[in-house]
């Protein structure tokens, strides 16, 4: 079966980058490789952010789905506009994804029998369940115990990889979202890889050298581990 390789981290954390450092690497040597995205491939909660993304949240009734807050970087009179779709916490909105959470869980088992084939050496995926987990953790502490039960029963990656990268650092260079909503998803990021199994935490702040030869290590290490078995 083709081994599954995942990538988690904050926007600007460099994913895409190392992704395709990562497939023509492995092209080049001959094995075959599928891409997969998560939000485009399997999961119908893209749909869901993109629906609830316009409507207002109930804390915020006068202002527009897209949240206007001050920017620490600008002047005081200067004002950011920030997405709000993955940063929404109201309660209806947590209830829903753990409900759409799962729907999608089904959707990766059929598209991963879909294509494990055996005429792939390796999937691999743009975000994972981790990714979307995390909008659950950031919103609610209570989630913990669906956390938990959700990577018990959701496929353990051959090798999950999270980019781990200052807050600060994915806000400048890409400010899509709230500072204070970046280092509480960091935390949720962090928090989450501690409960999965042989997880490869990597510093996304190196340099995109760095991490390629610290992510081929790992996956040289994988096919190594397979050719012997």
């Amino acid at each position: 079966m083709s081994k599954l390789l995942t990538f988690s981290g904050l926007d600007g954390a460099g994913k895409t980058t190392q992704i395709s450092s990562l497939v023509e690497y492995l092209c080049t040597r001959g094995l075959a490789v599928r891409q997969l995205t998560m939000y485009d491939d399997v999961s119908v909660a893209r749909r869901v952010r993109q629906f609830i993304g316009r409507h207002k949240s109930p804390k915020t009734a006068a202002s527009p789905a897209r949240s206007r807050v001050e920017s620490t970087q600008e002047s005081q009179s200067q004002m950011m506009e920030f997405r709000y779709d993955k940063n929404r916490d109201d309660f209806f909105t947590v209830l829903l994804r753990q409900f759409v959470y799962l729907i999608d869980l089904g959707s990766f088992l059929q598209v991963r029998r879909r294509v494990s084939d055996g005429s792939d050496n390796f999937i691999i995926m743009d975000r994972y369940f981790y990714d979307s987990l995390a909008n659950l953790l950031t919103a609610s502490s209570t989630s913990r115990h669906y956390i938990r039960m959700f990577l018990r029963i959701a496929p353990q990656p051959d090798l999950p990889i999270l980019l781990d990268i200052d807050p600060q650092v994915a806000f400048n260079r890409k400010r899509e979202y709230p500072l204070e909503y970046l280092e509480r998803r960091r935390w949720a990021y962090r928090s989450i890889f501690s409960w999965v199994s042989n997880p490869l935490v990597v510093d996304g702040g190196q340099s995109p050298d760095q991490v390629g030869e610290l992510l081929l290590s790992r996956v040289q290490a994988l096919t190594e581990k397979e050719s012997t078995t």
